[in-house]
């Protein structure tokens, strides 16, 4: 069996030389070369179905699967589909059993060849040996399956005796008449491809009009390819054999010749020109000669194309004349003529424009105009021109006027006459620009406008002289701006109307006329004089008036008056009469020349300083100079009165007899017109008396006065200092808390007044065994602080540093006391804690420092105990507190309450606005408790911000309601949330988002805010007054601020600390503060509030000592609005009256 498929195999091989010879035979005829293709494959099928392999009666094999696949993958659809119908139809002629398995066998090759040949179409695959054996495969394995079909006892024999024989054979045999049929293709479309490019070739050939031959490298002609010869004189016999010198002259032909061994040689293309006598005329030629291969002779050759170039040339001489003629008109006219290429690039430029520029033209071809001769504006502008030129939008000639800047950088007004370029097909492809430098003449015409212009305007708009011009009944027939200055008539109003209706009194009137006439009749001026005249608004005006007569030829006569407002010398006069009262005031006054020199000083000057004026006078006020100061602060002095013409500030004197004493003073430079300084005037304040005033409040705030330490408040500041210390140069720092043993017993047995010497021998030694910077105070009874700054960074050493210091301090507290005339011995406690960093707090500290104190008096007293800290319980219930201070901001938890404040005659003003935290846990949470934190975390910031606008918006609110809508709302302010560079433009912003009235609001500083900048401070303070909104000065007392700066701030009111009312009526030292912040304030022009008055006692002393208003718990406690709002309301109930 194995032989018969290799027969059927060999059938197909010779299928592949007869579809070659189809294709040759029907090359022109495609439809006839398919039917040729199917009738060849169905008849090899055909012949192939004659010798078969029959397995049973009705069942063969044979190759008609190998020849239809490859019909369809080769043939394509008609020749697959002829191939497929005489294969069927003879297949069903042989008939029996297996007849139907063969018909679908034929129609799957012929399917399954055209769609593997659609695929290859498609760029899917490409056929080649792998894909064809593939295919067979396929194909093969397919008719296998189609076996299937046959009777089952028929199948089962055909597949096992034919599987492996067909596997082995068919797709290899496939696979072999595949790549049979694509050679025999690929030749045919070779064959193909060459016919077609050769017949192209020689067509164009054929169309070129020039002599087209092959060349040996001899100069011999080899091969024809175009026979023009009315291009070249052909040689009798034609060109071919023929040298070159058979058909050119000796020169051209040795000189082409000479080419030929050139591009030879070079194996490049050669071009040359020569020319030849024509029948008719000498022709012009240009030669082109190309290498080529070998020749049938051996000789290298060359191809020749010889081309008449006569009509060309001559048409560029006759180009070249034509431009050289217009270069010469171009070098000739006076203007300047630019020709530009669509990207602005200079392409020609004239004599003309070379020399305004300043350019020789060479460095001027090819630069860009716009970018090298143009200024930036004027560059968008042309550009503008320039693109609308180009796309042909306007005009074909456009006149533009712009600068141009030459190459010395001088600025030139060019008036320019603008063109489009086109080539020979009407494209536009540049611009052509005639320009005449007009800036001396318009510059000649601007001046004259000018001119024009500057004395119309001087006559119009003269500021100080109002020019009026009338005809000679008195109608007004001119009137300047000044004029409607002056008098309030507009020149609408005052023109047509008479000069009597309009200025002169009735009084006058007669004498007017009488003045107005004699000017017509004489034709002169009248002499200038004053004279009162009355303005619109029915007031009179003094003024210096002058006349003038004009007569323009052809036109009536005209009086034109010229006047001059007298009403600021007038003012001047009076006001040097009152600043002559004003210069013997109370104050002192010293006025000085450019060069310091003393002018003059009043009476108040000469009592503060001791000298008379003509001590003085002539002499430089480096005489009251005193040793207090530096040279720099009289370097910076006078640098800012050289700067901003004014300085204000204190500064020591000294005065005749040589006692220094400290002033408040105020230096003014008077300038003149020209700005330029004529003299310096001072004032001068004694402010001896408000210094000690200053000092004594001091000492009384922060020094304890049995001992002269620090007390509680300075103590807390210089903490707080050290803290921040410890946190910048990450060391340590300590707190001691030292008691005194058997301090009681000592005061019940010898008395109190034994009790403070003690107290104040124990505040001398502990300064002395302490280091220097450290600091030492009194809280109270027997009880010192200790403040360690700048110990280790190392706590092991930092407490070993602080333990030698206490050492230290038990040694000399034991050392005898000499009290009274008596020896007395004692000894003491002492209790530390260690800081470092921001994390404690002030009271913490002092809390644990105290505790530490009874753990050494436990312990046998006269020693000492470090405090050991449960340091993770302090520091998680912070981060909690911090975490729930965070989202209490976000969840809204805040409230306001509000604490009445009352005037002196118990009527309700407004209230202070309080924060309150009501935790949804932790209940309400004390605001010394939240506060600290909040400052420290900086979510003040949001908490200051909720509580001003809520505030407002509550202003907002009252605004409608007559029993609220005069209260005013106090709102503190933190330092942290007034240092905010923009605080300002948010305190605006709430007032206008609210709407509330500003004068209802009063914001409550403390002087905390007065540590830095004072120049920030009182500018956001003033913009923020300048809109209504009062200010109250906190705690005040409390701080450290100079008190000079209450004058520079615009404060409205100081609020008395509750510290000092606490203990108003025991303690004489918070008395005296109290009345002494009262009379400060007074004396300033602020009113003053005390706060934490609990008591009638309390608020009846403060009453007495002139306070103005009252606000604690006497009155009532801090409320939530709505119970403040009854409260109020039921305080109006019973008074019927409005606060």
């Amino acid at each position: 069996m194995t032989i018969d498929l290799i027969k059927g195999v060999a059938l197909m091989l010779a299928l592949s030389q007869l579809h070659s010879f189809n294709m040759r035979l029907w090359r022109s005829y495609r439809t006839a070369e398919q039917l040729g293709s199917g009738i060849l494959f169905g008849t090899t099928c055909i012949i192939g179905m004659m010798m078969p392999i029959q397995f049973s009666p009705g069942v063969i094999f044979d190759t008609r699967s190998v020849v239809l696949g490859m019909a369809g993958l080769f043939g394509g659809p008609l020749a697959g589909a002829v191939a497929a119908a005489i294969a069927s139809a003879y297949r069903i002629w042989l008939g029996g059993v297996g007849t139907g398995v063969g018909v679908s066998v034929v129609i799957a090759s012929v399917l399954l060849g055209l769609a593997c040949r659609y695929g290859r179409q498609r760029g899917w695959f490409k056929v080649n040996l792998l894909s064809l054996l593939m295919f067979g495969l396929v194909l093969h394995v397919l008719v296998l399956l189609l076996f299937t079909r046959l009777p089952a006892a028929v199948a089962e024999a055909v597949i096992k005796q034919l599987t492996l024989p067909l596997l082995l054979t068919f797709p290899p045999a496939t696979a072999l008449l595949g790549l049979l049929l694509k050679d025999v293709i690929r030749r045919f479309e070779t064959e193909d491809a060459l016919s077609k490019s050769e017949a192209q070739l020689r067509a164009t050939v054929n169309a070129i009009p020039d002599v087209l031959l092959v060349l040996d490298e001899e100069g011999r002609c080899v091969e024809t390819l175009s026979t023009e010869s009315n291009q070249i004189q052909a040689p009798t016999g034609g060109w071919l054999g023929k040298q070159l010198r058979d058909f050119l002259p000796r020169r051209e032909a040795m000189l082409l010749l000479k080419v030929i061994q050139q591009s030879l040689q070079s194996q490049q293309s050669m071009v040359l020109e020569y020319s030849l006598d024509m029948p008719d005329g000498k022709h012009q030629f240009e030669g082109r000669v190309q290498p080529l291969g070998q020749f049938a002779n051996k000789k290298r050759t060359v191809l020749f194309l010889a081309h008449d170039i006569t009509e060309r040339q001559q048409a560029a001489d006759q180009l070249l004349a034509e431009k050289n003629l217009s270069l010469r008109y171009l070098e000739t006219v006076e203007a300047i003529i630019v020709s530009l290429d669509k990207e602005g690039n200079i392409k020609v430029i004239n004599r003309k424009g070379c020399e305004l520029l300043g350019y020789p033209a060479h460095e001027l071809i090819g630069q860009n105009w716009l970018d090298l001769c143009l200024s930036k504006e004027d560059a968008v502008q042309v550009r503008g021109v320039m693109k609308s030129l180009l796309a042909g939008e306007i005009e074909p000639v456009e006149y533009v006027e712009n600068t141009i800047l030459t190459r010395s950088g001088e600025v030139r007004l060019i008036a320019w006459h603008n063109n489009a370029l086109r080539d020979e097909s009407g494209q536009i492809t540049g611009t052509l620009s005639a320009g005449e430098d007009i800036t001396d003449r318009r510059a000649a015409e601007d001046a004259l406008r000018e001119s024009e212009a500057r004395f119309r305007k001087l006559l119009q708009s003269n500021p100080s002289i109002a020019v009026q011009g009338y005809a000679e009944d008195g109608t007004t027939v001119y009137w300047n701006e000044a004029s409607e200055r002056l008098y309030g008539y507009t020149a609408e109003e005052a023109l047509g109307r008479n000069v009597m209706d309009l200025l002169i009194p009735t009084a006058s009137q007669a004498m007017v006329k009488r003045a107005m006439a004699r000017l017509f009749r004489t034709q002169q001026a009248l002499r200038p004089a004053e004279m009162t005249l009355r303005r619109k608004d029915g007031s009179e005006v003094t003024v210096f008036t002058s006349q003038a007569y004009l007569h323009q030829s052809g036109k009536p006569p005209e009086m034109f008056s010229f006047d001059v407002d007298l009403s600021d010398r007038k003012r001047a006069e009076t006001e040097l009469r009152v600043a002559a009262t004003a210069f013997e005031v109370q104050e002192g006054m010293m006025v000085t020349d450019a060069n310091h020199c003393i002018l003059r000083i009043n009476q108040a000057l000469s009592q503060i300083t001791g000298y008379s004026p003509k001590e003085v006078i002539g002499v430089k006020p480096n005489l009251f100079k005193s040793e207090r100061h530096d040279r720099d602060f009289f370097v910076n002095l006078n640098s800012q009165l050289a700067r901003q013409g004014h300085w204000e500030g204190e500064v020591w004197n000294r005065r005749k007899n040589g006692e220094e004493f400290p002033a408040q003073m105020s230096i003014s430079a008077v300038m003149d017109n020209l700005g330029e300084v004529t003299h310096y005037v001072a004032t001068l304040s004694d402010i001896t008396q408000r210094k000690e005033a200053e000092d004594k409040i001091r000492q009384l705030a922060f020094y304890d006065p049995l001992t002269d330490l620090p007390n509680r408040r300075l103590l807390t500041d210089r903490l707080q200092h050290a803290i921040n210390t410890s946190a910048r140069t990450a060391s340590y720092g300590a707190l001691l808390f030292i008691d005194l043993d058997h301090f009681k017993t000592l005061n019940d047995t010898l008395g109190h007044d034994t009790g403070d010497l003690l107290l104040q021998e124990v505040a001398k030694r502990l300064p002395e065994v302490v280091r220097e910077g450290d600091t030492v105070a009194r809280l109270g009874g027997d009880e010192y602080v200790v403040v360690l700054e700048n110990l280790s960074a190392m706590p092991k050493e930092a407490a070993a540093q602080t333990k030698a210091i206490c050492v230290k301090i038990l040694d000399a507290l034991q050392q005898p006391y000499s009290l009274a005339g008596r020896e007395h011995h004692t000894s003491a406690s002492i209790g530390v804690t260690l800081f470092s960093g921001h994390s404690q707090m002030i009271d913490e500290l002092l809390k644990q420092a105290d505790l530490a104190m009874y753990q050494a008096k436990s312990a046998g007293r006269d020693g000492m105990r470090f405090y050991d800290p449960d340091m993770q319980a302090v520091v998680s219930s912070r981060a909690e507190l911090e975490a729930d201070l965070r989202q209490g901001i976000k969840q809204g938890q805040y409230l306001l309450y509000f604490q009445p404040q009352l005037d002196g005659a118990g009527q309700v003003m407004g209230a202070e606005v309080l924060l309150r935290w009501s935790h949804p846990q932790r209940g309400m949470v004390s605001p010394a408790e939240f506060i600290p934190l909040a400052e420290e975390t900086g979510h003040i910031l949001a908490l200051g911000h909720w509580v001003l606008e809520t505030a407002c918006e509550q202003l907002a609110t009252w605004a409608t309601d007559p029993q609220m809508m005069h209260l005013t709302l106090a709102v503190n302010i933190s330092a942290r949330q007034f240092r905010q560079s923009d605080f300002s433009n948010q305190v605006f912003a709430i007032l206008d988002r609210t709407g509330a009235n500003p004068q209802r609001l009063k914001l409550e500083l403390t002087e905390s805010v007065l540590v830095d900048s004072m120049v920030d401070t009182v500018a956001k303070m003033v913009a923020i007054r300048e809109r209504g909104v009062g200010f109250s000065l906190d705690d005040f007392g409390t701080g450290y601020s100079s008190l000079s700066y209450l004058k520079r701030l615009p404060l409205d009111q100081l609020k008395i600390d509750q510290s000092f009312v606490r203990d108003l009526l025991s303690d004489p030292n918070d008395a005296v503060i109290a009345q002494t912040i009262i009379a400060l304030g007074h004396n300033l022009g602020l009113s003053v509030i005390a706060e934490g008055v609990e008591t009638e006692a309390q608020k009846n002393l403060l009453a007495s000592q002139g306070c103005d208003a009252y606000q604690g718990y006497l009155f009532s406690y801090p409320l939530p609005l709505a119970d403040f709002q009854q409260w109020r309301r039921k305080g109006l109930s019973d008074t019927d009256q409005p606060a």
